[in-house]
């Protein structure tokens, strides 16, 4: 199928038949030969998902979906957090690239959301990125708060995916008007480290009222 044709439906397909594959330890390893790699190269990129993952070492894009060049554009940063950096690439990607379907994904074990939810205490630029997160977590906090620890945890990770999103909606209009266009859709997830696994969450609940 040409990039170009696919739509988001069919490209959230190759997602989670990728991820079962690599979940199964069956995987295929598309898109890995010299000759793609020369492919891409000379003819540009047309990735089919953009993603914003965290930039955990045990997240690794092309492995968790079983794809390979030019098929995934990835925007990896502690706590998945959508910066003015991340939302600008992904707009790029979205507006110039052609891609049909945007990811934010979220991890369990998620070591800046366990810093915030123990309370462990960080400096200078780490501090940034806690910022960006810190709302997730009270958020999770004050909707479940007979939960602590590890449970407090996995609720903070959904939040903290749902909350990045809202940030990308309410800073981006070209995403916006792309997503009101039928020309991307932007959904949530979260992989599961141990057992490799993305829980796909859809569409933001509140996405209507976002895009006014």
């Amino acid at each position: 199928m040409k990039r170009a044709t696919m739509s988001a439906e069919e490209a959230l397909q190759l997602l989670a038949e990728g991820n079962a594959r690599f979940t199964l330890g069956s995987t295929e390893g598309p898109h890995r030969t010299p000759e793609q790699r020369i492919s891409t190269a000379r003819d540009g990129q047309s990735p089919f998902a953009a993603i914003v993952s965290c930039a955990d070492s045990r997240v690794p894009l092309e492995l968790v979906f079983d794809r390979g060049i030019g098929d995934i554009f990835g925007l990896r940063v502690a706590g998945n957090i959508c910066s003015r950096a991340v939302i600008g690439s992904l707009e790029y990607a979205v507006m110039h690239l052609g891609t049909r379907l945007a990811v934010v994904l979220g991890h369990t074990r998620c070591g800046a959301l366990t810093a915030l939810v123990d309370g462990v205490q960080v400096d200078e630029n780490v501090a940034l990125l806690a910022g960006r997160i810190a709302p997730a977590v009270d958020r999770a906090r004050a909707r479940f708060s007979c939960l602590a620890g590890p449970a407090l945890l996995e609720e903070a990770i959904k939040e903290n995916v749902w909350f990045q999103i809202e940030t990308l909606f309410e800073a981006s209009r070209h995403i916006r008007d792309a997503v009101r266009g039928s020309r991307v859709n932007v959904i949530a997830g979260v992989y599961d480290i141990e057992r490799g696994a993305v829980t796909w969450l859809g569409n933001h609940p509140d996405e209507q009222s976002l895009l006014r």
